[in-house]
């Protein structure tokens, strides 16, 4: 059985190029497709990426969409707004991760971020976790929901149960801080289920300093070093020779 993937990208190209090819690597044999969501706003360097995979033959599905949603938490006084235009389409679609869950064909999405190095296979104890335990999702719970580090969603259960068909905030609506965490209450809330899942994985790797890759963009000494790491071992492991 095959999952397809969702990478969300906002800048960052050569680390995005090491987590593609490092999850390929380990996992490649279970993944059809993955899509990348090319946020609508980007970096100096965001239109890198083309260039960068069109030297491959992975099979990646690029959208843009629409609108720029940012990165700050939805305000509570804009949710009556946002509740209305999540049944609008291109508005859904530029929520993160959101294209990959409407558009994939599969059972099973798995969701990461563009700066994760992958050490090893992460598909095959996610796949189990979630067939065995019937979940609606597994992944990184160690923030107290699902976090889109990495995580694998039932798109069937999803879909189902999340706006417009359901009452679930979508995955990346960033109504309460992070990404997941609005659509992870609501789930619980209706009584399914969630599995943390250990798996060999890296994320901000390509430095020694603690945080999130969010401080790397808000940085541009910090963004250009790590990058630097990330273009090295993407032209030492990945790059075609």
């Amino acid at each position: 059985m095959k999952v397809d993937a969702g990478i969300n990208y906002y800048g960052k190209p050569y680390h995005t190029m090491v987590t593609i090819g490092s999850l390929l690597e380990h996992s490649g044999h279970l993944i059809d497709r993955i899509y990348l969501i090319k946020e609508a706003k980007q970096t100096e360097d965001g239109n890198q990426i083309l260039k960068l995979l069109k030297k491959h033959d992975w099979n990646v599905e690029i959208y843009v969409p629409v609108f720029y949603l940012g990165w700050k938490a939805i305000p509570r006084i804009w949710r009556a707004l946002h509740r209305a235009l999540v049944a609008y389409p291109p508005y859904r679609r530029a929520l993160r991760y959101q294209y990959a869950l409407e558009r994939s064909d599969k059972r099973y999405v798995f969701l990461t971020h563009n700066d994760v190095l992958f050490e090893g296979d992460v598909i095959t104890p996610m796949t189990e976790a979630i067939t065995t335990g019937g979940h609606a999702g597994v992944g990184d719970l160690s923030a107290g929901h699902l976090s889109a580090r990495f995580a694998m969603i039932d798109r069937e259960t999803y879909r189902r149960e999340t706006r417009p068909r359901g009452c679930a905030w979508p995955f990346g609506s960033r109504l309460d801080g992070d990404v997941g965490v609005a659509w992870f209450r609501d789930m619980m809330h209706a009584g399914r289920t969630f599995a943390h899942v250990s798996a060999p994985y890296r994320h901000v790797w390509a430095t020694e300093r603690d945080g999130s890759g969010h401080d790397a963009l808000v940085s541009d000494t910090l963004y250009a070093r790590e990058e630097a790491v990330a273009r090295r071992y993407y032209q030492e492991h990945y790059a075609p020779k």
